[in-house]
């Protein structure tokens, strides 16, 4: 599936990644991968960069990851959110997380 092995290499480094979603630049922590209620493979991330609407940088977000438009592993690693829930109920199966 799209992007799945690099966004599961991603979490199992702790490695950011930079993605393009909705024609929007965005630098995320990628936290957990899996499929939603709806069975589309999903990304639930902490987003520190978003290149065209700063109000959307620091929270989290999910991605749709057939939606991912472009996908860059980062040199920069990152250290688990303290409000990161790894019980998350959005996600009906968990291919990856930290």
């Amino acid at each position: 599936m799209k992007w799945e092995i690099e966004l599961s290499q991603a979490i199992a480094d702790q490695k950011k990644i930079e993605i393009e979603y909705n024609g929007a630049v965005r630098e995320v922590a990628p936290h957990i991968l899996g499929c939603s209620a709806t069975g589309q493979l999903t990304v639930s991330t902490f987003q520190f960069h978003h290149s065209t609407n700063p109000m959307k940088n620091n929270q989290w977000r999910t991605f749709i990851v057939d939606n991912i438009e472009s996908l860059k592993i980062l040199d920069d690693t990152f250290f688990p959110r303290c409000d990161y829930n790894p019980y998350d109920k959005n996600f009906q199966k968990v291919v990856s997380q930290i």
